[in-house]
């Protein structure tokens, strides 16, 4: 995709609920409650729309949270 523009606050807002919405949060979920409580089908939602570097950060982090437990 080409970007051609920059959304408004209420364009970002609008998509930020629908986001919640979809994904099923309550509230804003921080970084730790992503780590806690991030399931399989979850991942496999957002991770086709991450780039190859945040694909590669992500799965490091959940290889070193498994590896964290396993210890």
């Amino acid at each position: 995709m080409k970007r051609i523009g920059q959304l408004d606050k209420q364009d970002k807002e609008e998509i930020n609920t629908r986001l919640k919405y979809i994904l099923g949060f309550d509230s804003n979920p921080s970084e730790d409650w992503f780590r806690q409580n991030a399931t399989s089908a979850l991942v496999q939602k957002i991770y086709g729309h991450l780039t190859e570097a945040e694909k590669d950060a992500t799965l490091e982090s959940l290889f070193d949270a498994i590896e964290e437990k396993l210890e």
